[in-house]
This record gives structure tokens, C-alpha cells and sequence, in this order.
């Protein structure tokens, strides 16, 4: 039986890339509470993480409106319709809706984590 292999523009799975953001912030927890000794450390690094993963989260929001605009503009200068470049630009958005979920759903199980770690 051959291994699967993916294709280079094949994206990896959503519970995968979840997997790895939200595992990284757990063994940076971890690494914090073993390091100092305190239970409540673990708590504050995933407060701290569910905090930078939605600012993480926000960015790609702010970037699109401000280049549906740019393209709103362009389109209008070339004489071509809107629609036409605001379609081409999809995969792109897309892309920043993934990152978002991701790294937004990462912080609310953080923040959930955060409270979990209290209670030890």
C-alpha cells in the first residue's frame, strides 16, 4: 500500500493545524507552570495565548476590508467591474476566513483552559 501523499497546494486538515496551534500553546503552559513550579502560571500563559491568538485572529479581518476597497477603486479607474477582481481575489479570502476560525477557536479553548487551570 503507498502512503498518501499530498499535493503542494493541497491544505493540510482544519483539526490538524488546530492540533498544532493549540498543542504549541499547551506545552508552552506546561513548560511555564513546570519551570516555575506554580499551577497558577499554567493558567496565566493560556489566558496570555487566548489573548495574542484573537488578536492573531483579528488581522486578516482588517486587511480585507481594506483591500475590497483598494479593488473597488481599481476596478473603477480600469473601467472593469468590481465583481470581476473581488471574484479573483476568493482563494485569497478564503485563506484569511481559515486563519481566523483557526487561530479564533484556538483562543476560546485557551480561555476555556484558563479557567480549567484554576481550579488546580
Amino acid at each position: 500500500m503507498k502512503p498518501a501523499i499530498r499535493k503542494p497546494n493541497e491544505t493540510k486538515p482544519f483539526w490538524l493545524d488546530l492540533l498544532i496551534v493549540f498543542g504549541s500553546v499547551s506545552v508552552a503552559a506546561l513548560l511555564g507552570g513546570v519551570l516555575t513550579g506554580s499551577a497558577g502560571m499554567i493558567s496565566n500563559v493560556y489566558f496570555v495565548a487566548a489573548v495574542v491568538l484573537w488578536i492573531v485572529a483579528v488581522v486578516p479581518i482588517f486587511g480585507e476590508v481594506g483591500g475590497n476597497a483598494k479593488l473597488t477603486v481599481q476596478a473603477r479607474k480600469q473601467g472593469i467591474r468590481p465583481k470581476d477582481l473581488i471574484q479573483a481575489q476568493e482563494p485569497q479570502r478564503q485563506r484569511a476566513g481559515r486563519v481566523t476560525f483557526l487561530y479564533g477557536l484556538s483562543g476560546i479553548l485557551s480561555f476555556i483552559f484558563a479557567f480549567v487551570a484554576l481550579t488546580f
